[in-house]
């Protein structure tokens, strides 16, 4: 108050207003909050100035906070930030920002943690993979706490890297990544592989089927060779097919006598390779050689007894 002793006294009163910053008020908010995936979590941040502070809460990582009922924001307003049903993808850093016109804004960053059972998933069940070569089995997983994850062998002995055995983990976050890589595939090793994922919430495992295949045959069919006949009318001589073609209605298949050849169309060595002479199966002359992978099938019960198509179109085989 300003006064003046005059006659008559004159005064005059003033206000003064001290504008202060924002400060945080750490006992009352919210550092840490850790809970079960599924319940409902409340995040909490006070702070001081004058004028009275805003709180704002954004994601750290830029992200959208899911408040429920289809409520997706980039930036809320409150001192309370409530989410309901938590699930992991709300797991992660949250900023509270206190603001109030007087420079400079304060920020408190709160850590929200989701615990969740382990799961997992696959991208391959089933790995083929030739003998002597290398192959990768792949497994991805999820858990909170962080789950102890490994591997288990044809006989379910966990799998430690040594040898021709590779195990990796990559974790980031609460996401995990393994790979197993097998070197120099042996015979002993086609059959089931384990992934497994345990923590304190549960534990879960998944199979990995490796099989074998054979590496590419070439199948050769034999040069085409030429039987010559007289024409009657013209003394010329024109080519003869031999062997018995196959035919079917409409086909424009000749028709002859089986020729007697050495050997069946298909053969099978001590060591499990299979052969295949195509002429004797198809009996066309100009069947052109045939690249075509093949694996090693099971016991062949019968050879084919009789095929029939059209020269040129396409052909499939089944054997049983």
């Amino acid at each position: 108050m300003c006064q003046v002793n005059s006659d008559p006294m004159m005064s005059q009163k003033g206000f003064l207003e001290v504008q202060v910053p924002p400060d945080i008020l750490d006992e009352e908010s919210s550092s840490e909050v850790v809970v079960q995936e599924g319940r409902d979590v409340t995040l909490r941040c006070h702070a001081s100035g004058s004028p009275r502070p805003i709180i704002s809460w954004k994601r750290e990582d830029g992200g959208k906070i899911h408040l429920g009922k289809g409520i997706n924001v980039k930036v809320t307003d409150s001192e309370v930030l409530h989410i309901p049903k938590v699930s992991r993808l709300h797991m992660g850093a949250y900023l509270c920002i206190a603001s109030n016109a007087v420079p400079p804004s304060v920020s408190k960053r709160i850590i929200l943690k989701v615990q969740f059972a382990p799961v997992l998933w696959i991208p391959n069940q089933l790995v083929s993979v030739s003998i002597g070569m290398d192959v990768s089995l792949e497994c991805h997983t999820e858990a909170f706490p962080r789950s102890i994850n490994y591997w288990t062998d044809t006989n379910g002995t966990m799998i430690l890297s040594s040898g021709r055995f590779d195990s990796i983990v990559a974790e980031n976050g609460y996401k995990a990544y393994m790979k197993l890589k097998i070197r120099n595939v042996q015979q002993q090793d086609f059959g089931a592989y384990g992934c497994s994922a345990k923590n304190s919430f549960g534990e879960t495992n998944g199979t990995i089927k490796v099989y074998e295949i054979l590496r590419e045959l070439i199948y050769n069919a034999p040069a085409p060779r030429e039987n010559n006949m007289t024409s009657s009318e013209t003394g010329s001589e024109k080519p003869k097919q031999k062997g018995r073609s196959h035919t079917a209605a409409g086909s424009g298949w000749g028709s002859g006598e089986q020729e007697d050849d050495d050997g069946p169309a298909i053969t099978t060595t001590p060591d499990g390779v299979i052969t295949y002479d195509v002429r004797k199966m198809f009996q066309t002359n100009n069947q052109p050689d045939r690249r075509m992978p093949h694996r090693r099938p099971p016991t062949l019960l019968q050879p084919p007894h009789s095929m029939s198509g059209v020269a040129t179109a396409a052909a499939s085989c089944y054997c049983v």
